[in-house]
């Protein structure tokens, strides 16, 4: 990769399953994931992120500081779909998975919601990921390189690889002296360039 990055000499890891989240009240509609009850905007036809007042776009990026795991501070996934669908993975000995706008929020309480400013660029990344867990959701959870990413993967890495090669945007990323190769950690997530952070309670 020959675009410009950023360089860190150690990769932390982390990622739990915790905490629960209640919803507000007008009208209800049903997410495809798992049939959970999420507040839609009648006029989008698009999820609220539970207790906020911000509509679901394809390619947000949600970081959190809820968890931590083998290596990683914090946890990531990205948002594919208008009804708040996220693809991540949780951790060790878990695979691609795509998860609902409610068990996201339930589980990961404390948010933080980015939006890149180009939506063709995040539909892309979207469509990306979509197609990413359906045609690879038997890939293993392992903190892996960044331009390998049909071997196996890890949370900030989904998102990263489907900016890059779904929408060819490049993410923040750093070179991991320890590993010898480039990485993504959540956190460097928030702040990108051409990104805005539209929500953040921690």
């Amino acid at each position: 990769m020959s675009k410009t990055h950023y360089v860190r000499a150690a990769f932390l890891t982390a990622f739990a399953v915790t905490a629960s989240l209640s919803f507000m009240s007008p009208a209800f509609a049903t997410t495809p994931t798992d049939g959970s009850k999420v507040v839609i905007d009648p006029g989008s036809g698009a999820a609220y992120y539970p207790g906020t007042s911000i509509t679901a776009k394809p390619g947000d990026i949600l970081v959190t500081n809820s968890t931590s795991s083998s290596g990683l501070t914090g946890h990531a996934g990205i948002v594919v779909d208008y009804s708040g669908n996220v693809v991540s993975i949780a951790g060790s000995g878990y695979h691609p998975t795509k998860y609902s706008v409610s068990t996201w929020f339930s589980s990961y309480p404390h948010e933080k919601i980015v939006r890149h400013s180009n939506t063709s660029t995040a539909q892309s990344a979207a469509n990306w990921a979509s197609s990413f867990v359906i045609n690879y959701s038997y890939l293993d959870y392992s903190l892996s390189d960044l331009a390998s990413p049909y071997k196996s993967t890890y949370c900030s890495k989904i998102v990263w690889d489907a900016y890059y090669y779904g929408a060819n945007y490049t993410l923040p990323y750093y070179y991991d002296t320890f590993f010898g190769y480039n990485a993504c950690a959540p956190y460097d997530l928030v702040g990108a360039p051409n990104t805005s952070t539209l929500y953040a309670n921690f």
